[in-house]
């Protein structure tokens, strides 16, 4: 099983190494028009897993700062703070575990030594609404190949343990996609994808 998460995750680096930057930037402005029907969906979400909208943390939602050649989330962020939402960005805590921080704008970011950016260790931790995650390949199963660290997959059952089951939305390219493939117990399964031509549940 590992070395076919090994020839998988090379075959969608090599993917998404080759597209090209105006590609990449049409992904990009497409992915931010796509936030209605993110919404939309989510809420449909909640409502059928009898999820209250009036928490705490309706408007949080995580994200990420794009690291490398990952689909750029920037503009999805701003998107989000326009419609009032309240962007959240994973964060490694000294012990390598992962948990959400509230973003407060770009310059507050700090870079880790993993080459991610991150909120200061100050800023607020939260339960976020809506997580929408990387990923490096994703097949119509829902199975998303990461990072490689494990660290979302944790943080999720932690937070499933806890009572808190959010939607999980994987963002990237159509070219990510590929051949469904065995996933691990351990793995977790994404509930929809959005990619430059829209949102689809998996």
């Amino acid at each position: 099983m590992m070395s076919d998460k090994v020839f998988l995750r090379r075959r969608a680096q090599i993917c998404r190494a080759g597209l090209t930057a105006a590609a990449r930037r049409q992904a990009a402005e497409a992915l931010a028009l796509h936030l209605p029907a993110l919404l939309a969906f989510c809420a449909a979400y909640n409502r059928r897993h009898h999820r209250q909208d009036n928490s705490a943390n309706t408007d949080i939602i995580a994200v990420y700062y794009p690291q490398g050649d990952e689909i750029d989330s920037r503009l999805l962020i701003q998107a989000l703070q326009a419609q009032g939402k309240k962007p959240a960005l994973p964060a490694l805590t000294k012990a390598d575990k992962m948990v959400f921080r509230l973003m407060s704008g770009e310059h507050s970011l700090q870079r880790h030594s993993l080459g991610f950016y991150e909120p200061p260790a100050g800023a607020k931790a939260c339960l976020p609404h809506i997580i929408l995650l990387p990923l490096l390949a994703f097949d119509a199963c829902g199975n998303r190949l990461g990072r490689g660290g494990g660290h979302y997959d944790r943080a999720i059952v932690a937070m499933r343990q806890q009572g808190t089951n959010p939607p999980l939305i994987g963002l990237g390219f159509n070219i990510q996609e590929l051949p469904a493939w065995q996933a691990e117990p351990h793995d977790i399964k994404l509930h929809a994808v959005m990619t430059e031509t829209g949102l689809r549940p998996v």
